[in-house]
């Protein structure tokens, strides 16, 4: 009937690039069943649980955070997202609220505190340029 030309395109045997560190960390975020068994929570400062990255130069974390506690950030670049409740981002230009939902890219700045001053747990991923 018709002659269709092959608008086919072939796969790409080039190598993969890494997906970029917002997109990881949000794709962590949504998939709580990968993680969830893992988190707990510490009485006296939020947790870390390291999980694994599938990205040659990222670390990847998780913090579950108890109403009240704060801690400085490890890392002074990188992203983080809030799964769960509302932490606050202290920073010396002010204060930012990060709900469930958002990440933040952070810059250059090593002077940022992270804070729960809500009234329920808040779980944060995390993500940073690997250290050596």
């Amino acid at each position: 009937m018709f002659d269709v030309p092959d608008f086919t395109i072939p796969e790409f045997d080039g190598p993969r690039r890494p997906l970029p560190p917002p997109t990881i960390v949000r794709a962590v975020a949504a998939d709580p069943g990968s993680w969830r068994h893992l988190l707990r929570y510490e009485p006296h400062a939020p947790s870390r649980v390291d999980l694994p990255a599938e990205h040659p130069d990222l670390e990847l974390w998780l913090h579950g955070w108890l109403p009240g506690q704060s801690a400085p950030l490890s890392h002074t670049e990188g992203t983080f997202a809030v799964v769960s409740g509302v932490i606050t981002e202290l920073h010396p230009a002010g204060r930012r609220t990060v709900r469930a939902g958002q990440t933040r890219v952070l810059g250059p700045n090593p002077q940022r505190q992270l804070m729960n001053l809500g009234d329920w747990p808040v779980v944060t991923v995390h993500a940073a340029a690997r250290t050596a």
